[in-house]
């Protein structure tokens, strides 16, 4: 700052609300770290030390003694600080959350990712988001969002072909179980809206991870749909039973030593909820005898009165 006179006054005044001005600047770079892990967070820590530092001297005569002492490190941290400044004041740093968007995506599903082209990318751009001051090539960081983007989509529907044929097939076993029951009126509408949200899902879904668990829950929505069919229908029956009983009693039957037929319950179970384990490793005949041996004993445990275990494969 060019001054006509020596007014030290002025100088130190005009000194310091350059500090508190940057003061503020620095503090509100300094929330913004808590979100994100962008560049130059020391440098704004440094900075804010050098700006409080500066604000603690009230004196004229230490002013003067201090700051000159202080000036080799105040240019050092305005030559660092100008690039950071320009990062946040300007579209960097979109361009930025962007690159950490795609990275977060990458991580979550990479245990599914096989694909060197998308790996590379992923690479990249975590060496550019990386590094200490990134702000020269962070002009790079859209071409190779844009190139992430693309692979991921086609190994993204790619990954999708299995899933959604997994959500059909649920769908169909639901729909072909409920075809003849007494229930299906009361309850088709309500797993057609269902099925069609986890179709929606997996369509609109734009993590491997989340895809690849959706299978689960087809698996899951199709043996709840199955138990909700089975407990319905018994109710039904049983009412349709009662009801009958009741007219044949008016008129005069059933014969009394004639035994009433018994409604069975039904209830759906998933193998995977039975047998748990990924693999059998079978060396021998004892092998096979203990495996079954284990299966068998779950199985029984399954068992309830007057109930049919459907196991769904």
């Amino acid at each position: 700052i060019a001054y006509s006179n020596d007014d030290e006054d002025a100088i130190m005044r005009d000194f310091r609300r350059y500090a508190e001005n940057c003061q503020r600047e620095l503090a509100d770079f300094e929330r913004r770290y808590n979100s994100a892990r962008y560049p130059g967070k020391q440098i704004v820590l440094n900075g804010k030390k050098y700006m409080q530092d500066i604000l603690a001297i009230d004196n004229v005569t230490l002013f003067f003694k201090n700051v000159p002492q202080k000036m080799d490190d105040l240019l050092d941290f305005a030559e660092d600080y100008e690039p950071i400044k320009k990062f946040f004041e300007g579209e960097q740093v979109k361009i930025f959350d962007k690159a950490l968007t795609v990275l977060a995506n990458f991580d979550a599903g990479k245990t599914y990712i096989v694909d060197a082209n998308i790996e590379s990318t992923a690479k990249q751009i975590r060496d550019i988001i990386r590094a200490e001051k990134p702000y020269n090539n962070i002009y790079k960081l859209p071409g190779l969002i844009d190139g992430y983007h693309l692979a991921y989509s086609v190994l993204l529907d790619e990954k999708a072909k299995p899933v959604r044929a997994a959500i059909e097939d649920a769908r169909k076993r639901v729909f072909d179980y409920i075809d003849g029951k007494h229930c299906k009126q009361e309850l088709c509408n309500k797993y057609v809206n269902e099925f069609e949200e986890l179709r929606t899902k997996a369509e609109s879904c734009n993590n491997l991870a989340e895809l690849k668990g959706i299978p689960v829950e087809a698996d899951e929505l199709r043996d709840r749909c199955l138990n909700e069919i089975d407990s319905r229908e018994y109710a039904i029956l049983k009412e349709i039973a009662e009801k009958q009983a009741k007219e044949n009693e008016k008129g005069g039957e059933p014969v009394p030593d004639t035994p009433k037929p018994v409604i069975k319950k039904r209830k759906n179970i998933s193998i995977k909820s039975i047998n748990s384990s990924v693999s059998w490793q079978l060396e021998s005949e004892a092998d096979v005898k203990k495996y079954v041996a284990e299966l068998e004993k779950k199985l029984m445990q399954t068992l309830e009165e007057d109930t049919i275990i459907n196991i769904q494969f």
